[in-house]
C-alpha cells in the first residue's frame, strides 16, 4: 500500500506530465457512434448533347448510380424504398463527368 504522500506526489507528476488518472471514469457519459454507409456514383454526359443540358444529364446519371450502389450495400431488393439518405456536394470534372456521394445513417431507436 502506498502512503498518502507518495500518492499525492504520483498524482502531481501525472498531472504535470499531462496524463489524467482514470478516477471516476464510470461517470463519463457514453456516446453512441452511428455508422454511416456511403456509396459513390459517376455519370458521363451523352455525346450528342453539350452545355448545361449535358451536365444535368451527367449529374442525374451519377445520382441514379449512387442510389443503386447504396441500395446494393444495404441489401435492399429491387423496387424497394430507400429513405433517410443525404447527398454530398457533387464534383464536376473537366471532361464533363460528375461524381456524387450519397450517405445513409440508420434511424435512431
Amino acid at each position: 500500500m502506498m502512503s498518502r504522500a507518495k500518492q499525492t506526489s504520483l498524482l502531481a507528476a501525472l498531472f504535470i506530465a499531462g496524463v489524467a488518472p482514470l478516477v471516476g471514469a464510470a461517470a463519463l457519459p457514453v456516446q453512441r457512434v452511428t455508422p454511416v454507409v456511403r456509396a459513390q456514383g459517376w455519370g458521363r454526359p451523352p455525346a450528342k448533347y453539350a452545355g448545361a443540358r449535358a451536365t444535368l444529364m451527367a449529374r442525374r446519371a451519377a445520382e441514379v448510380v449512387a442510389l443503386r450502389n447504396l441500395a446494393a450495400r444495404l441489401d435492399i431488393p429491387s423496387g424497394g424504398v430507400l429513405r433517410g439518405f443525404t447527398w454530398r456536394p457533387p464534383t464536376y470534372h473537366a471532361d464533363g463527368s460528375v461524381t456524387i456521394i450519397v450517405e445513409w445513417r440508420p434511424p435512431r431507436g
